[in-house]
């Protein structure tokens, strides 16, 4: 027998040839792992922001899915209108707790601005739209504790706002797209609103609003129903309900102008959105 295999076996007498076992050892990963003999590198994953979106508006006496194209919508001076598009950014979700503190998501982007520069922000950017898919995914957490509130911008945040379109990945919601919410003179479109006075759809085209610029923006607070304590590892999963009722409430669309009208969209939106559920999840 040679020195080199009774060496071997005398270093697993000595160790048992005891093999350690990896695992997370992070309590507020999802998937920690109390019986690991090791701690891994980088093999930790993180619980999700997740949020379900209800687009509803007021028809009669019933809160209805919004339907585009197809279903008549009246204005608050009881014109009748037809939707085609509407689309909004939303950014900045953060997560409030009872103390005080703010949960952002885990997840950043790198963009470039028009000088080379380049800005690293948080990667919570939604794109919401009527028929968009319902679950939006902002980002993953760590530790939440106690939640009492959402918090979001409506547009892009001042952040991003100077930033170029190019500079996102292709699948991103900020690069550019088949309907366009980015102009050179004016930066990202917070929303972009396309209506059909008098239902008159077959051969007309839409009448397109726009709300841009800093002063588009609105950050507001969404209190949840009650108070949620988040367990370390869980997801966090918000419903949110937006009632567009809100937003042609108070317009004359055949009156108005379209100053007026952006103006009105745009508070129009604060008055529209709300908490309705709030859960947490193991999976």
């Amino acid at each position: 027998m040679s020195s080199r295999v009774l060496w071997v076996g005398l270093l697993c007498i000595v160790s048992s040839c005891a093999i350690l076992e990896e695992g997370c050892l992070d309590v507020y990963a999802t998937n920690f792992a109390v019986d690991v003999d090791k701690g891994c590198s980088a093999c930790c994953t993180y619980p999700q922001i997740r949020i379900d979106l209800l687009h509803k508006i007021q028809v009669g006496d019933s809160l209805q899915n919004i339907t585009p194209e197809t279903v008549d919508y009246s204005d608050g001076a009881g014109h009748s209108f037809r939707i085609q598009d509407i689309r909004f950014y939303v950014s900045g979700i953060h997560l409030l707790r009872s103390d005080g503190m703010e949960v952002g998501v885990e997840e950043t982007i790198a963009l470039k601005k028009a000088d080379g520069s380049t800005v690293t922000v948080e990667n919570n950017v939604g794109l919401w739209t009527p028929s968009s898919l319902a679950r939006f995914i902002p980002g993953t957490f760590k530790k939440a504790d106690e939640i009492t509130a959402v918090r979001l911008t409506l547009g892009v945040g001042q952040s991003i706002s100077g930033t170029m379109p190019e500079s996102a990945p292709t699948t991103h919601v900020l690069f550019p797209k088949t309907i366009p919410m980015w102009t050179a003179s004016a930066g990202y479109t917070t929303q972009r609103v396309a209506i059909y006075p008098d239902n008159a759809v077959s051969g007309n085209s839409p009448i397109v609003y726009e709300t841009t610029g800093q002063n588009a923006m609105r950050t507001i607070e969404l209190p949840l129903p009650q108070a949620m304590k988040v367990a370390p590892g869980y997801h966090v999963n918000i419903v949110i309900q937006l009632d567009y009722s809100a937003w042609f409430a108070s317009m004359d669309i055949q009156k108005d102008t379209s100053e007026s009208m952006v103006s009105k969209f745009r508070d129009g939106f604060v008055k529209s959105i709300r908490v309705i559920q709030a859960t947490s999840s193991e999976g």
